[in-house]
């Protein structure tokens, strides 16, 4: 991913990294809004990899040092079934990851 490139694609002098990229999506069963999108890292050999990522607002903040939000990556779905997790995932991403796909840019991302 080029370090000099704004959300348009054109060249600018870019001091910050882009990391990725999020989208606004509002899910269909309950209409939360959420986040979308994929961060980009290097593995060991260099290589670009892409995280799909969902960003959910925390709905169980207790204290002002409390996150705002909360990150999980998207698993893939295999064969249609619910998706297979270890990890403790609110169900409202569950969900998301049952009825999304890739992300389709916007104009106006945040």
């Amino acid at each position: 991913m080029s370090e000099n490139q704004n959300n348009t694609g054109n060249n600018t002098e870019n001091k910050n990294k882009e990391l990725g990229a999020l989208w606004k999506r509002k899910s269909r069963n309950g209409g939360q809004t959420y986040l979308a999108g994929h961060v980009v890292s290097e593995n060991e050999f260099g290589e670009e990899v892409k995280t799909r990522v969902v960003v959910f607002s925390n709905s169980n903040k207790k204290s002002e040092n409390s996150p705002d939000f909360r990150v999980y990556e998207q698993r893939p779905m295999e064969n249609g079934s619910t998706p297979a997790s270890t990890a403790k995932v609110p169900q409202e991403a569950q969900a998301v990851e049952n009825s999304s796909t890739e992300p389709d840019p916007v104009e106006d991302v945040l």
